[in-house]
């Protein structure tokens, strides 16, 4: 009966593994996550107060912008690269409790902090606490959902960075800025490497196989 539980999990977490082990989700959004934190690394640095308001509209764009945008550039790569060589799996859309569970406690880490720091005296940054919780969350949910340990190493780099970053009590900007560049050359060079990796392990199906 134990067997055949573990069977039946292993197949459950299949189609969320042959989302993921390819490493461009990872590998794009680091993209994203690297151009944010140059985004917030200009404002830091910028003196100018109108060409910091041009940046901060630039920025609701890239963040706002940048996740649709990448969903579609993660599909396009997919359906160019991926599909040819390991065919098409859908997997259910339907959201778990474990991601609403992980949402919610985000949400809730969010608010406490922001209060914290609304309230907060000390020099210590919490900024990047947060942002690495967050992100953090984010990666450990997906590890759970895949059980692909290059997830579970990038979720504890993500709060590893924030709380470095937030001992070096940079400012908020710029240390937000300088988390976002950080993560996302994480994130590249684990998704890059799976990409690598992956190319080399699965040669395009040919096509009298379909």
């Amino acid at each position: 009966m134990q067997s055949n539980d573990v069977n039946l999990n292993k197949l459950t977490k299949r189609p969320f593994q042959y989302w993921f082990e390819d490493g461009i989700g990872e590998f794009v959004m680091g993209i994203l996550y690297f151009l944010i934190g140059i985004n917030f690394y200009i404002q830091a640095t910028i003196r100018s107060p109108q060409i910091k308001a041009i940046i901060s509209l630039v920025s609701v764009f890239i963040i706002g912008g940048g996740v649709i945008i990448t969903r579609k550039i993660i599909g396009r790569i997919k359906e160019h690269i991926i599909y040819p060589r390991t065919g098409y799996v859908s997997y259910p859309k339907h959201p778990s409790k474990a991601k609403i569970v992980i949402s919610i406690v985000s949400l809730v880490a969010l608010a406490v902090f922001a209060l914290f720091l609304r309230k907060s005296t000390s020099a210590f940054d919490w900024t990047p606490i947060v942002i690495s919780i967050i992100c953090g969350l984010l990666m450990l949910y997906q590890a759970i959902q895949t059980s692909i340990l290059r997830l579970y190493i990038e979720s504890i780099l993500a709060i590893f960075l924030g709380i470095v970053i937030a001992f070096l009590d940079m400012g908020e900007i710029f240390s937000s800025g300088i988390f976002f560049i950080s993560f996302g050359l994480v994130l590249i060079v684990g998704g890059g490497c799976a990409f690598v990796y992956y190319l080399k392990n699965a040669p395009p199906i040919a096509k009298e196989e379909f």
